[in-house]
């Protein structure tokens, strides 16, 4: 197909003059340069995006041609608007900025404090068992969030050709992810839910047949071929599909040693399966867990190279990943872990007066229970240490726990998700946990009513 020819780009209106005031500059890239700001009119903070280059038009309305691919891209992103989700990233405003001298084209979207979910997953490498395991829970609940503003996207009629974990921002508690960066979305036309004066008709230097576009990594097997007029929502499907597979694997299923290579991966090959993956990378920095049957289905069918053997939309993905978390194995994934950890001979596992976060058992070997202040210590092979981390989170401990002579491994349960889980996975060891509270419990109990009965009688 002959490339289109270039013509000049008209300018949209000017924003509200003084309206939007900068803050402080949170980042850049070769998109564009996002500063914190405030709208004066509506009192409240605002992201305002930036394009890198000055909308030199000589006087005149229309933008130069050299820079009309990079501009429509921008533009692109600031024109569906229309698509409103708890879980999209909200576009407030866009139009032409003037400031300090200079016209440049901004996007005034909604701020939102968070981590893009890549940075999330790198970080998580380094995580020890439990970390990754209560990681991966989290991060299940995010995909689902992740699935719901995307079902919103393609009801629409909106592809976003670029779903990748650099643009699924998460904020830091976890409960909300959004979607951001529609740049290079296509519209199917859905003017009947995407207002029309919200909506864009794909242009043509963004959509010439047999051009990739897209992250190489991410993309579907029509994609990864310049097949153009094949993408659909089900190439989303695709990409949201390879974003599960690395929350639960920490890997990409398809790597190449050129980008050439790569997509020749992606059209040909099939995907590994997950399990096969994590086999090969048991070496204590990466998850080890096996990826259920249910989940590995579910993937399968996102990266199936015929679009119409996948999940037809992210509304269908959205549906099997819940209906498997509502099942009892998919509900007991979203537990975390009970961890077990190798711990070297003498090397401390728990320091007295630090506060209280983890209960630990004792499951192979020695430990030694010092409380450094009455200098007493008393060798255990067996039993409960930390108890208050559960009764009493946050409290100091009263004792130090160190791994024997010859090293110990022991069981973190770090939270009530965590008891319940053990009590799943080892119900002896987890009956006799909850036992064990339950007596510390009854315990204390007792002192303090006692406490509150000597209080009472002394005045």
């Amino acid at each position: 197909m002959t490339a289109p020819t270039e013509k000049a780009e008209p300018l949209d209106p000017p924003l509200t003059p003084g309206r939007y005031v900068v803050v402080s500059e949170l980042g850049r890239g070769a998109m564009g340069v996002v500063y914190r700001a405030r709208d004066t009119l509506q009192d409240r903070a605002v992201a305002l995006k930036v394009f890198p280059q000055d909308l030199d038009t000589g006087g005149g309305t229309e933008l130069a041609a050299p820079t009309i691919k990079r501009f429509q891209r921008f533009r692109r992103e600031a024109t569906f608007a229309g698509l409103v989700h708890p879980n999209v990233i909200r576009i407030y405003d866009f139009g032409i900025w003037r400031h300090e001298d200079r016209s440049v084209f901004a996007i005034v979207q909604e701020l939102v404090e968070g981590k893009p979910l890549n940075a999330v997953l790198k970080a998580g490498r380094s995580a020890d068992a439990a970390g990754r395991s209560a990681l991966r829970s989290r991060l299940l609940r995010d995909f689902l969030r992740v699935c719901e503003g995307m079902a919103c996207a393609h009801e629409a009629g909106v592809v976003h050709r670029d779903l990748k974990p650099a643009n699924i921002l998460l904020v830091p508690d976890y409960t909300r992810a959004r979607v951001l960066d529609f740049g290079l979305a296509k519209w199917l036309g859905r003017p009947d839910i995407l207002p029309a004066d919200a909506a864009v008709q794909d242009d043509p230097f963004l959509s010439m047949e047999g051009a990739v576009m897209g992250t190489p990594a991410y993309m579907s097997p029509e994609q990864a071929l310049g097949a153009l007029e094949q993408i659909d929502v089900r190439s989303d499907v695709w990409s949201l599909g390879v974003v599960l597979y690395e929350i639960l694997t920490h890997e990409l299923p398809f790597t190449g040693d050129s980008t050439d290579q790569l997509l020749a991966r992606i059209v040909k090959e099939p995907a590994p399966s997950p399990n096969t993956v994590l086999g090969r990378l048991e070496d204590g920095r990466r998850y080890a867990d096996p990826v259920p049957a249910a989940l590995e289905e579910i993937l399968a069918r996102c990266l199936q190279r015929d679009a119409a053997q996948r999940f037809q939309n992210a509304r269908a993905l959205l549906e099997a990943v819940e209906q498997y978390l509502s099942s009892p194995r998919g509900a007991l994934d979203l537990l975390p872990t009970a961890g077990r950890r190798r711990y070297a001979p003498g090397e401390i596992v728990a320091r007295e007066g630090e506060p209280s976060t983890t209960m630990y058992v004792l499951e192979r070997g020695r430990g030694e229970v010092v409380i450094e202040k009455a200098g007493w210590s008393q060798a255990c092979r067996e039993g409960f240490f930390g108890e208050a981390a559960l009764l009493r989170p946050g409290q100091p401990r009263t004792a130090t726990l160190r791994a024997g002579a010859e090293g110990c491994e022991l069981i973190e349960v770090a939270d009530e998700a965590a008891l319940l889980r053990l009590l799943h996975e080892s119900p002896l060891i987890g009956v006799h946990a909850i036992r064990e509270l339950h007596a510390r419990r009854v315990l204390a109990e007792e002192y303090y009513v006692r406490r509150i009965a000597e209080l009472g009688g002394g005045k």
